[in-house]
């Protein structure tokens, strides 16, 4: 059935700080693409943009950080379906859904920080980003921002001048001016500035808990929600200038000095940065792309601590059953296998001994599963998720921990993989059919979007269908675990973790990912 669709140049227009602007309305939402939060030259700070006399039309999506490469379609396009956009530095830009523009409404605000790490991705990349069916649902103000990736939002070169302070961190800085923007802007949308929620998956997830070090990010946001975010084995900061790297990059591109350097062309920039880079990386020297613990950074809190400041703010933290272990099945149809032969897998790669072992500990964790998926199972996220998540609890802070564990029905069953949560938590698992499992799928997504919309509007994510999830403490984990029927576990897969992260080499599990080169 065909849904209503009203663009007229004199409605759908709304007034913000810089100048007015044009969305139009879909299926009774207002809808906003592109708007104008800031500007920036390139390796500086943001600034507000110019304001604009006439109306700003935004009817069509912003341009989209410059990428170093270019993913071709494959078969992760099916797990996680892509889309690719216009390019440009320019690309300080956000989206708005809501249900209104009336400035005496005031809804709860969800920002959303799309993932990709630290250098790739975009605010429109999936289409489950998109946020008209989660604002409805939950009766809040949708928004989704752009800002600088890779070298363009994180590549230190603080030594060539003062003005260039904080160019490590350029990217997370663009988004302190998106949500100044929506603190001073978003209540014509209908939204509440007093009541934002900060969200965001793999690598949004950790410019989440980046923005959660940043003083300067500190009152713009309310509540936060990271998603597989979390990583041990990549602690997504630098400490040292990549100075090494930018002068061979200057080298290769014939600049005398950074002032040149700023100038190129963006596609020339990246290609520079692809070909000095590798050789670079593989010696240890560091190559940027990540954040810069300075002043404005001041670290991962694994290495200094949670900032007392923002140790008050509540957050949603969770991981998913298989994360990067499930993009491939290994040959192994899940529907078919016997425990026997799921056994005999684990056997022939840890011995009968410790596979006895591991094997008794995941069937604690997950009853229902074939020991085969334990080749499967994440650590990679989930145990860092859960230390922080502790370690978060025990300094004061509230946290609610979730995992993932539906299984699609594709490929006879295959666990759920990196990203897989997100459309279900949108609301929107009709744009990604790979995630669906005939039977629970719909259940499932019933329950993450009215938990997370209550959590928006409430501080604590419990529903009448989903009631009893406890914060954690430093003694206690209570997890909420979404399968086939959820249910609570407490302290559910501690041990499982550790031996996990033990076999790791002879299990197949390898580094799993790191924010600069996630999926």
């Amino acid at each position: 059935m065909l849904k209503p669709f009203v663009f007229d140049r004199s409605e759908n227009i709304v007034e913000t700080g810089f100048g007015k602007v044009r969305g139009y309305q879909y299926d009774g939402m207002y809808v906003f693409k592109g708007i104008p939060y800031a500007e920036a030259e390139r390796f500086h700070a943001p600034h507000a943009p110019k304001k604009w006399d006439n109306v700003h039309d935004c009817s069509i999506y912003g341009c989209v950080s410059p990428l170093l490469h270019f993913n071709p379609p494959g078969g992760d396009h099916l797990l996680i379906p892509h889309r690719y956009w216009v390019q440009g530095e320019n690309c300080q830009n956000l989206n708005v859904w809501t249900e209104s523009i009336n400035s005496d409404v005031r809804k709860p605000v969800l920002v959303w920080i799309h993932g990709g790490g630290f250098s790739d991705g975009s605010s429109i990349e999936a289409p489950f980003y998109n946020g008209q069916n989660f604002a409805r649902h939950n009766d809040c103000v949708f928004v989704s921002i752009n800002h600088r990736l890779n070298i363009f939002g994180y590549l230190d070169v603080s030594s060539y001048g003062k003005e260039y302070y904080n160019s490590g961190n350029s990217g997370q800085l663009d988004i302190i001016e998106a949500l100044k923007w929506v603190r001073d802007n978003i209540s014509k949308f209908g939204g509440d500035p007093n009541n934002v929620t900060i969200m965001g998956q793999s690598g949004g997830g950790g410019k989440v808990s980046t923005l959660l070090s940043m003083p300067a990010a500190d009152g713009l946001y309310h509540k936060a929600v990271i998603m597989s975010g979390i990583l041990s084995l990549h602690d997504a900061e630098v400490l040292e200038e990549p100075k090494e790297c930018v002068e061979s990059m200057m080298k290769f591109l014939g600049c005398k000095n950074i002032k040149e350097l700023e100038k190129v062309p963006f596609t020339a920039l990246a290609y520079a940065y692809q070909q000095v880079s590798p050789k670079l990386r593989a010696e240890g020297k560091c190559v940027g792309c990540m954040p810069y613990r300075n002043g404005e950074f001041v670290g991962n809190p694994f290495h200094v601590g949670f900032r007392k400041e923002t140790i008050h703010v509540p957050l949603i933290i969770g991981s998913v059953f298989g994360e990067g272990n499930s993009f491939v099945n290994r040959g192994i149809r899940r529907d078919t296998i016997t425990e026997e032969e799921g056994r005999q897998l684990i056997v022939d790669k840890i011995g009968e001994k410790d596979a006895d072992h591991l094997i008794s500990l995941f069937k604690a964790a997950y009853p229902g599963r074939n020991p085969a998926d334990i080749l499967f199972c994440d650590c990679t996220f989930r145990e860092p998720t859960s230390r922080y998540a502790r370690q978060r609890a025990t300094d004061g802070g509230k946290v609610w921990v979730y995992m993932y564990a539906l299984d699609s029905s594709i490929d006879g069953g295959r666990t759920p993989w990196h990203s897989v949560d997100i459309p279900l938590i949108f609301d929107n698992a009709y744009t990604a059919p790979a995630v669906v499992n005939k039977d629970y799928t719909e259940k499932a997504q019933e329950l993450m979007v009215t938990s997370l919309g209550r959590f928006l509007h409430t501080g604590d994510p419990n529903t009448e269908d989903m009631c009893g999830w406890e914060p954690v403490t430093a003694d206690e984990e209570h997890t909420m675990i979404m399968e086939e029927s959820p249910r609570i576990g407490v302290n559910f897969d501690k041990e499982l973790m550790q031996e996990l992260i033990r076999f790791s080499v002879p299990l197949g599990k390898g580094n799993g990912f790191s924010f600069s080169t996630d999926v």
